[in-house]
């Protein structure tokens, strides 16, 4: 307060600066006068001057018994002196009240008061629009959201509308957002915006442009596949390829949550069905899987052709199948075997296989096999075969070229018609026989 008085001072000592002498103290002393000049009314956040002229004032001769103040008073609130300055011997205030504001002018000289009165301003408010959404804020793709405007009735509103509005009028906007590319959180942001303008005869403030963002997810994609685990096995469902924010698991056969992890490992004895439900953002999505159990091929038996040929009989519901002998893939059912033990596996059409390890006895080993001849006929046999001085209640055996016994028993003669073709051993009393069945 005393910077501004000294200032004022100085303003005025201006005026009176030859007074100080004999000759001027005979001069006739000032009559104030006073001119201020203000707008009657600015937009909101504008700023307009208040401008005090004391032109034809005079010669100030007692400065320090002037007085020259400006109060600001916000309607509703208290006032608060503003401060004055001085450009080309003009008197100017900056004033940008947010409100309409009074201003009141003291000037007073030798305890007269020469004040000129109040000076209203008033403030028109830029137009005050809220905009909220429905659904608030996020969407998915493919989903419209609405936009409401919320203002006073003497604001006009104008969107600015794209080929994403489907429905529009003054305070409402239906979108359908559309998006070209997504962020690598697999969303991204549009931003919607509306023109808002007073509407008055009396002051045309500037619009005001008002904004809402509105995020857009990428939906999730349904994965369609089949899904199986083969027979005695367990098998992995994975959902992982969704990049989903949140995975749950449902099992059909109890309705119970299992997993929350993006994959789950599942060991069914039947078919049975999965729900995985998913959610990235404002997308959600349901996928229903069915796991197939499927039976693995079965190895029926492996008969032999020749002493070092063999034929792999398969029982496969799900051709076409694979061949594996000893680990080295093989392209026939038909296979040349040298002595020894061996593994065959068979694999089907969805991975599921079987394996059976045998001994085969080639030429060398049959020929020891059978050092201990019996006698046999007819040699080779379809239905019937003999042993001749067969002695009722004699056990004997059949063999396989593997070595895998196929019949035990003492009836006869020996029916061979259920073996099928190929060669065989025939063990009686601690002697065999080698015979072939067609």
């Amino acid at each position: 307060m005393r910077k501004n008085l000294l200032f004022l001072f100085t303003f005025f000592g201006m005026l009176a600066y030859n007074t100080a002498t004999a000759e001027e103290n005979e001069l006739q002393d000032a009559t104030p006068q006073i001119i201020v000049s203000l707008e009657n009314q600015i937009c909101e956040g504008e700023t307009t001057k208040l401008i005090i002229d004391t032109v034809g004032t005079g010669r100030i001769l007692h400065p320090q018994e002037l007085i020259l103040e400006v109060y600001e008073e916000i309607i509703g609130e208290t006032s608060s002196k503003i401060h004055l300055n001085m450009s080309d011997g003009i008197l100017f205030a900056n004033v940008s009240p947010s409100k309409d504001a009074r201003y009141k002018v003291i000037y007073k000289y030798k305890d007269k008061d020469y004040s000129p009165g109040l000076y209203d301003l008033k403030v028109w408010n830029l137009p005050s629009v809220k905009l909220e959404s429905f659904p608030e804020g996020r969407i998915c793709e493919g989903e419209t959201v609405e936009i409401f405007a919320t203002s006073e009735p003497e604001v006009q509103l104008l969107w600015n509308e794209t080929d994403e509005f489907t429905e529009i009028s003054s305070y409402k906007a239906t979108i359908l957002p559309t998006v070209s590319d997504y962020n690598s959180s697999y969303s991204t942001t549009k931003s919607y915006s509306v023109i808002a303008q007073v509407k008055s005869d009396l002051i045309v403030c500037p619009p005001k442009e008002y904004t809402i963002d509105i995020t857009v997810d990428k939906p999730l994609v349904l994965f369609n596949r089949e899904w199986f685990a083969c027979e005695g096995e367990c098998t992995t469902l994975d959902a992982s390829e969704c990049n989903a924010d949140s995975y749950k698991w449902i099992s059909e056969e109890d309705d119970t949550v299992i997993s929350t992890e993006s994959r789950i490992e599942v060991c069914p004895k039947e078919e049975i069905g999965y729900q995985v439900f998913m959610e990235r953002g404002a997308c959600k999505l349901e996928n229903n899987l069915f796991v197939n159990v499927k039976e693995r091929p079965s190895i029926e038996s492996i008969d032999s052709m020749d002493y070092n040929k063999a034929y792999v009989a398969i029982l496969d519901n799900y051709p076409p199948f694979s061949l594996s002998l000893d680990g080295t893939e093989i392209d026939s059912d038909l296979i040349n075997l040298t002595g020894g033990e061996h593994t065959i596996k068979v694999t089907n059409a969805y991975g599921c296989s079987s394996e059976k390890t045998f001994t085969w006895i080639n030429n060398t080993g049959l020929d020891d096999a059978v050092s201990q001849s019996l006698e046999v006929y007819p040699n080779p046999a379809t239905d019937k075969l003999y042993l001749p001085n067969f002695e009722d209640n004699t056990d004997y055996t059949i063999y396989d070229i593997t070595g895998q016994k196929l019949l035990q028993q003492a009836t006869y003669p020996i029916n061979v018609a259920v073996l099928p073709a190929g060669i065989y051993i025939i063990e009686s009393n601690g002697k065999k026989a080698r015979f072939v069945k067609e």
